[in-house]
């Protein structure tokens, strides 16, 4: 700082203020001596505490809580708009420093007015002081006296002291004091060109403020309207203080800067292997004591000390070297150490920025013996055949495996100025289909690596078709193989299995295999499938085939025993020959053969096998002599089902039951409603698919949910709804449907009107019976002994005349 030791100012304040307490005894009639005054702080624009020493005359006595001492600071001096009693102290020569109580201190302006909370006798010596607490700050400006300071503004700052006492009317200036402007750098210790923030107060605003140039900085800037600067400085490598001078003269200083050591690199970017410059300054030690360091590998130094920033001192260095080879692109750290390297040596550091070094292939992708183009960037620059160290050339190799590599190109990759190559190469001729990386070295094995990958693809076969089930015939050509080779027995595979098992195959003068014809065997698996073609010189070509699976379909998901189900399918082996078809399935057993047509599409027809349960769900699938099997799929047989038409409606109704999923072509054993035989067994025969219909009339039974049961070796039920409703009055021909073979004539008498009415069934004969009503008596004529079966009741006739109560 400017008053680099703060202590010179405070013993220079102390001085004065030892002088200025010095009292004389005042002239007759003075009221006030001239006051002093001394300060906590003296830096401009600093918060100070303040002390003012003034004697009283011989008539300027003051009474304690009523006489009030008033100061008037000099402009500039920022003073808050109020002041805390407990931080304002009062003493005289007979009374220890006190407060001045509550509402003892007020600010108004540049004024701060003490109430004496004591008395003071005449000519009795008064102390105020202000806490520096209180934040009153010393004027932005300095004023420095002639000795001790910068020599601007001598005359100081003075504080006008005035009391309350009628015989004190004018204001007394105190002997002056100073402030002093301030300077500080941060840091104090840098390396030559090192960032600095050199700021300052205590200087006149507006004005420029510029560091000396035989300082520890340089730099410049503009002081603040509140005498204040910042500046951006660096640091110029010599151990000297930094000197601030203003455009009114006005100086400050601080202590001398400490030198480190400093590091610069030119160019701080470059490839691997390029020149770099290190300029290094202020180091210790001796030049063999110096290591260097780039991205961690050391560098050999062979460092000479020199003076380079004329500074009177051979401690400097500009040493050439290159950035090491075996460095990744990325910003790394350049390290020197001095003084022999150990804990606390002087060291220095800067950032290189190493380009990232690459190698492209054009195409990306090829067969063996493919010619590629090989680019790189970021490599050393100017590498030739005849280089050496960093300026060697490098080289491409092919790598077969992890462990097993070969060389490619010419063997010498030459690099032009900026680090870039274009080179070709050629794939080599044993290369094997697949992924291969292609490495680029430049500075042997701990050397620079990069990588370039190429996909080998494989010579291709020409195949048709390209898939089909087993069986089918497959035409296999092309492969550009070498030429005029052979491919011997089993060297033509199928998903890994010889596949010319019989004879060799020969290729012609392109390479090519002779057009082959192979049929997909039966052991092959399903799915895609690799060819592949390898020829005398290990040369090989390859396709892909896939073993595709036939379909099947049926036309329903569910179906009755012997109800007709279409099948249908495609992707079978067309023609069959000696296979015999194809084979359909359903429940393991055979159901139905089909001959596959020209496109391999199938369709046949059969019946559920009538031996198949029902409410199960059984498997079908169709296979043929290839070994071909499509998918299974599911047929569901469901159970048996009884319907009734009406569900509802009273006694002799006549109701309509139809049955399904029955076993077909069998009788109907019952036939029943709540166990009452709506038919006799056995008079209804199912269908060829278990079906059957039969019409009956509603027995005599309470009204109510009745169940219906209908039985031919399977069982069935649903249920009928009986109304409370009587039925309605049954004719002759319903009433007596059972023996209508019987039946010769029939003879009712009404008692109310006496009138006999016939029912005659031979035909054209008059009738005059029209219903049988219930509780009526009927004469009967039967030509034999015969049952009459209406509803619930049954009636036993006799051949003859019969007279029946008709129970409805």
């Amino acid at each position: 700082m400017k008053y680099r030791l703060f202590s010179v100012l405070m013993i220079l304040a102390m001085v004065a203020s030892l002088c200025a307490v010095a009292i004389v005894a005042p002239a007759s009639g003075d009221v006030v001596s001239s006051p002093t005054v001394t300060t906590t702080s003296p830096a401009a624009g600093a918060a100070a505490g303040y002390t003012v020493v003034f004697t009283t005359g011989g008539t300027g006595a003051l009474t304690a809580l009523v006489d009030e001492v008033y100061l008037t600071f000099p402009a500039g001096t920022d003073l808050p708009s109020s002041l805390s009693y407990t931080n304002v102290l009062v003493s005289t020569s007979g009374t220890a420093a006190m407060n001045v109580e509550s509402g003892g201190v007020s600010v108004s302006g540049q004024t701060v007015t003490v109430r004496m909370p004591m008395s003071a006798a005449n000519n009795d010596p008064v102390t105020i002081t202000i806490a520096q607490g209180e934040g009153i700050k010393n004027p932005a400006l300095s004023r420095e006296p002639a000795s001790g300071g910068d020599g601007q503004g001598t005359s100081g700052y003075t504080i006008g002291v005035k009391t309350s006492n009628a015989f004190d009317s004018t204001s007394v200036a105190s002997t002056p004091y100073f402030i002093f402007n301030w300077v500080q750098c941060i840091p104090m210790a840098a390396a030559k060109g090192g960032p600095l923030t050199v700021v300052g107060g205590g200087f006149l605003p507006g004005s420029s403020v510029a560091l000396a140039a035989v300082g520890g900085a340089q730099g410049a800037g503009t002081v603040e309207a509140d005498g204040t600067f910042s500046i951006m400085a660096f640091a110029a490598g010599l151990a000297a203080p930094v000197i601030v001078t203003d455009g009114s003269g006005r100086s400050a200083l601080t202590a001398a800067l400490s030198v480190l050591p400093g590091l610069i690199l030119v160019p701080t970017s470059g490839n691997i292997g390029s020149q770099v410059v290190l300029k290094g300054y202020d180091f210790a030690g001796t030049p063999a004591g110096v290591a260097i360091t780039i991205g961690g590998i050391s560098v050999a130094s062979g460092v000479t000390f020199i003076d380079l920033d004329n500074d009177g001192t051979v401690d400097d260095f500009a040493f050439a070297t290159n950035i090491p080879i075996g460095l990744a692109g990325g910003d790394k750290i350049v390290k020197v150490i001095s003084g022999g390297g150990g804990t606390g040596s002087p060291s220095a550091s800067a950032t290189v920025t190493v380009a990232n070094h690459a190698v492209t292939v054009d195409p990306a992708s090829g067969a063996a013996g493919s010619t590629i183009v090989l680019t790189g960037a970021g490599w050393p620059p100017s590498c030739t055949t005849g280089g050496v160290d960093v300026f060697a050339p490098g080289l491409f190799s092919f790598a077969y495996s992890a462990s097993t590599q070969a060389v490619i190109g010419d063997g010498a990759v030459e690099t032009d100025g900026t680090g870039a190559f274009t080179e070709t190469a050629t794939i080599p001729a044993n290369a094997t289909p697949g992924l291969t990386a292609i490495v680029c070295i430049f500075g042997g094995p701990s050397g620079a690596i990069s990588l370039a990958y190429f996909t080998v693809t494989s010579n291709t076969l020409n195949i048709s078709p390209t898939s089909g089930p087993k069986g089918t015939s497959v035409t296999v050509g092309g492969g550009g193989l070498t030429a005029l080779q052979t491919i011997a027995i089993n060297s033509l595979t199928f998903g890994g299995a010889g596949w010319n098992t019989l004879a060799a195959i020969g290729l012609d003068t392109q390479g090519n295999l002779t057009p082959t014809t192979l049929i997909v065997l039966n052991t092959f698996a399903e799915g895609v499938n690799t060819i592949v073609a390898t020829d005398g010189a290990g040369l090989t070509a390859a396709s892909t085939f896939e073993v595709t699976k036939p379909t099947l379909e049926l036309d329903v998901t569910q179906a009755y025993r012997g109800q007709m189900v279409t099948a249908t399918g495609s992707g079978w082996i067309a023609g069959q020959g000696f296979s015999g078809g194809v084979t359909i399935q359903l429940n393991s057993n055979d159901v139905a053969y089909a001959q596959p047509d020209g496109d391999g599409n199938i369709w046949a027809q059969f019946q559920v096998p009538s031996n198949l349960s029902i409410d199960g769900t059984y498997a079908y699938a169709a296979s043929d002599g290839y070994n071909n099997a499509s998918m299974a799929g599911t047929l569901t047989v469901p159970s048996s089902k009884l319907t009734v038409d009406p569900e509802s409606g009273p006694v002799g109704t006549t109701i309509t039951l139809t049955g399904e999923g029955f076993r077909p072509l069998t009788g109907i054993s019952e036939l029943s409603m709540s166990d009452i035989a709506l038919i006799p067994p056995g008079t209804v025969l199912t269908d060829s698919v278990g079906g059957f219909t039969a019409t009956a009339t509603v027995p005599g039974l309470g009204a109510g949910g009745k169940g219906v049961t209908a039985i031919a070796s399977d069982t069935a039920s649903t249920s009928f709804t009986i109304s409370s409703a009587a039925a309605a009055a049954a004719t002759p021909e319903l009433g007596f449907a059972t023996i209508t073979d019987y039946l010769t004539i029939a003879w009712a008498f009404d008692s109310e009107t006496q009138q006999w009415t016939v029912y005659d069934p031979t035909e054209g004969a008059p009738s005059t019976l029209t219903v049988l009503t219930t509780g009526d008596g009927y004469w009967i004529q039967v030509a034999e002994d015969c049952t009459l079966t209406y509803g619930a009741n049954t009636y036993n006739l006799k051949a003859g005349w019969n007279l029946k109560g008709w129970l409805g």
